[in-house]
């Protein structure tokens, strides 16, 4: 079969990796390699996290016209939704199509209510940011293709696989008495539900608002009226807070970046139960961020001090001269500790007054590193020599290491062959 040029020149912009080594290269076949594929297996628990904690502080606020129950509740539905339609568009861009889904479950989701999502212009910015942030994604060295899981047969609900088109089968057996203890129990302990209400009863933990979260026939129709709410909710919003609005729509088909919500260790947080009077956030500790790959420690500080230069800089131009000398006295630590390169490029805009005031600053910051106490090696240890005839000695002599170091590096890679180590500030959730 012959291609067309147009096929062949779509085909090397795919692969470039190894054009360039076939090429320009005369060793290409030792030296080139293509980046590898990772599934991601994407988490929905974030998604009632981010939740509860938005209608927590609106409901703080007390917006005329906005009943916050209704609002979490339509919320939960329109994104579990929106965060299925990402997926599905993910699969769709992505480069490699070699990658079936038998162990994985199909995204599908319905024409009608795909043209009522893509219709939504304006949603609240966290949950806006969350979801834009799921897709596939290209790292130097890997591509990354965000999935759902398929579940065990054993397992009928899991609160870290909580989709859409299960919904209502989920709340409907954690209502139910007959259902095992043990199953509504370990749910309500990392419950990712923000609007459920739960109940203590003679057969254990009983949800007890089910049709609330999902009823059954849900439509075009109901999902309109969800829509409806979260506007009406966003416009009484933006009012008071436009900084926590979102006035565009979502990219469906755009690229991920690398804060994507990844299923790993489940992290013992959860949404109490629904109180209106005394609306709660999240139980438990979490960090906010999630990443997945793992980060040595110096990219970790580039990350978080762009974060603080970011925040810093807004603050610069604050009306209040304390806060102006605050921002310039911690960014002026910042140059000091972090240097001009890494720090210098975020104030390229940065005024000629302000940036002098930064440097003044810098030069009258002072660090001080705290220098742990040498630990001495107790008297009574033995001192093991490592000789050439020894098993500690050949260990010495081939690797650099005795024994327990060997042993603790085999253990480090067979870890991360197998996929445990290298998520690093990842949560299940």
């Amino acid at each position: 079969m012959v291609k067309c040029m147009n096929c062949k020149m779509e085909e090397d912009e795919k692969l470039p990796h190894i054009k360039d080594a076939l090429l320009d290269d005369t060793t290409a076949a030792s030296t080139w390699s293509v980046p590898r594929t990772v599934i991601l297996p994407i988490s929905t628990r974030g998604i009632g996290f981010v939740i509860r904690n938005l209608v927590s502080e609106l409901n703080k606020l007390e917006l005329e016209g906005v009943d916050v129950y209704n609002l979490t509740n339509a919320l939960y539905r329109i994104s579990l939704l929106q965060l299925d339609l990402k997926i599905a568009c993910a699969m769709k861009v992505q480069l490699v199509h070699n990658i079936g889904g038998e162990d994985f479950v199909e995204t599908i989701v319905k024409k009608s209510y795909r043209c009522a999502l893509e219709e939504m212009d304006t949603g609240f910015s966290a949950l806006t940011d969350y979801i834009t942030a799921v897709g596939f994604w290209q790292d130097s060295d890997a591509t990354y293709l965000p999935r759902f899981a398929a579940l065990c047969e054993e397992v009928i609900c899991d609160p870290v696989n909580v989709r859409f088109n299960q919904l209502y089968n989920i709340v409907n057996i954690l209502a139910d008495e007959c259902t095992p203890e043990y199953i509504r129990k370990d749910f309500y302990n990392k419950n990712p539900i923000p609007g459920a209400i739960w109940r203590q009863s003679e057969k254990g933990i009983l949800l007890d608002n089910k049709d609330d979260i999902m009823f059954c026939n849900y439509n075009e129709e109901s999902l309109t009226k969800d829509i409806e709410i979260v506007k009406t909710a966003v416009e009484k919003l933006d009012k008071v807070h436009p900084d926590a609005v979102s006035n565009s729509r979502i990219e469906w088909e755009n690229e991920g970046t690398c804060s994507q919500l990844v299923s790993t260790a489940v992290i013992p947080f959860r949404c109490p139960s629904y109180d209106g009077d005394n609306l709660k956030n999240i139980i438990g500790e979490y960090d906010h961020f999630w990443s997945p790959e793992k980060m040595i420690d110096s990219e970790f500080a580039i990350g978080a001090a762009c974060l603080f230069v970011i925040t810093l800089i807004k603050t610069l131009n604050e009306p209040d001269p304390t806060v102006r000398y605050c921002s310039a006295e911690a960014l002026g630590t910042l140059l000091k500790l972090m240097g001009d390169k890494q720090v210098g490029p975020f104030l390229i805009d940065v005024d000629s007054l302000k940036l002098a005031k930064i440097e003044e600053c810098q030069e009258n910051a002072e660090i001080k590193v705290k220098i742990a106490a040498k630990k001495e090696r107790p008297a009574t240890a033995p001192i093991r020599e490592a000789s050439s005839g020894t098993a500690t000695g050949w260990f010495y002599t081939r690797y650099g290491g005795d024994e327990k170091d060997i042993y603790k590096e085999n253990n480090r890679y067979r870890r991360k062959w197998w996929g445990h180590s290298p998520i690093r500030k990842c949560q299940r959730c």
